[in-house]
């Protein structure tokens, strides 16, 4: 279904539409078929809307607009009482104008089971939204979650996990010494430390990193509450958890932050519905503003064109009159957009920082990102050699 959404996305586009608008579109049609599937819309009513306007597409833009409004407010919508959302997917409820084919397409990604759905599909989605060219200059690639662990599991959990292991090991004597007043403080005051930390991915992408580090801390989270059943006897309510707002990134593409977004609040609502019987507290989106849509690096006061410093564009892109041969062309010209006032980008405060930067080789930057973007960079980290690769500026930035 991804390749099907993502094609979706492009047609969109293609038509005109901002990427952006196109971004959050998608993302509420998602969002509505996961939480059909998880049992926070009962009656399935984005199917319905979708079965009704296959013959009649000019009416989908209003019935779909008029469910997210509902979703969004918490209010009945086909004579049914809906959950409040709220969060910013759906307070934004505009619906675009699609073909029947398009709600074909719908159609069937909304017949697929989304509930244990993988971020996987979600990498998929944006690098094939991104044309091979401007995917090349982000340095976007999936990384698929064998090897997002790799990184996540030493870098987060193992930290997380002495620490919760010295704890069991007191709460332990605790209980066995009959002070089970003194073992349960114990195990509540871990758990008000987890609720803690910050998890900043700087180059985050469709979110990947965050969703598995996510999960992981929820594990420790669980095994805490199970110890604490043990200790009270009672069965543990949560009213406030390890949560999305924890959980920070930077990605400079629109496209990118918005999946990153869902991915995360998807991974959480999984995890709550593993794992309680009863339904997360109203609402069920919030706008946490954790994942910032910005160049991780750079910052700048703003961009102009220098023409005096444009220059010649390699790229092979006409025939050679008589070789036949893709050569550049020799009127095409690269502008040269200077960055006025940069300095290094601030980085939200953060207790773990990881993820999986693009890299781009030092030799490459100037192709790939621009040469007035490179001289900017250069001008915010005097001290690094001038042929770092891009990898190496981001480490740089967060330390």
């Amino acid at each position: 279904m991804a390749g099907y959404l993502a094609n979706l996305a492009r047609a969109l586009e293609e038509d005109g539409y901002e990427q952006e608008r196109v971004a959050r579109f998608i993302m509420r049609c998602v969002s509505t078929m996961f939480a059909e599937d998880i049992g926070l819309l009962p009656g399935e009513p984005f199917r319905q809307v979708l079965e009704r306007c296959v013959n009649d597409p000019a009416a989908f833009p209003e019935q779909a607009t008029a469910l997210w409004q509902a979703m969004d407010e918490g209010k009945r919508f086909d004579w049914q009482q809906l959950l409040r959302f709220n969060g910013h997917f759906f307070r934004d409820s505009e619906a675009l104008p699609l073909s029947k084919q398009a709600i074909v397409i719908l159609k069937l990604a909304a017949e697929a089971d989304w509930q244990d759905v993988e971020p996987a599909i979600f990498g998929t989605l944006l690098t094939r939204a991104l044309d091979p060219v401007e995917r090349h200059r982000l340095g976007a690639e999936f990384t698929p979650r064998e090897f997002v662990e790799r990184v996540v599991r030493p870098a987060v959990e193992d930290p997380i996990r002495v620490r919760w292991k010295a704890e069991q090991a007191a709460v332990l004597q605790l209980r066995e010494a009959g002070k089970k007043k003194d073992a349960e403080k114990r195990l509540r005051a871990f758990h008000a430390w987890l609720k803690g930390p910050r998890f900043l991915d700087p180059a985050c992408g469709s979110g990947n990193f965050l969703y598995v580090t996510l999960h992981l801390v929820k594990r420790i989270e669980v095994e805490v509450l199970r110890e604490l059943e043990v200790v009270t006897g009672k069965h543990e309510i949560l009213f406030e958890e390890v949560h999305p707002k924890q959980f920070f990134g930077i990605e400079i593409k629109r496209w990118g932050r918005e999946i990153a977004e869902l991915v995360l609040w998807i991974g959480y609502h999984q995890f709550w519905r593993a794992n309680h019987t009863y339904r997360p507290q109203e609402p069920i989106l919030e706008d946490t503003g954790t994942i910032e849509c910005r160049d991780a690096v750079l910052a700048w006061n703003s961009v102009r064109h220098d023409p005096s410093r444009d220059h010649a564009d390699p790229t092979p892109r006409v025939r050679h009159p008589v070789t036949g041969r893709l050569v550049a062309d020799p009127n095409a010209k690269l502008p040269y957009m200077e960055h006025v006032k940069p300095r290094p980008a601030e980085w939200p405060k953060a207790d773990f920082i990881f993820g999986n930067p693009p890299y781009i080789g030092g030799t490459e930057m100037r192709e790939a990102l621009g040469s007035g973007y490179v001289d900017a960079l250069r001008r915010a980290y005097p001290a690094l050699p001038s042929g770092v690769d891009y990898v190496d500026v981001l480490v740089v930035a967060c330390q």
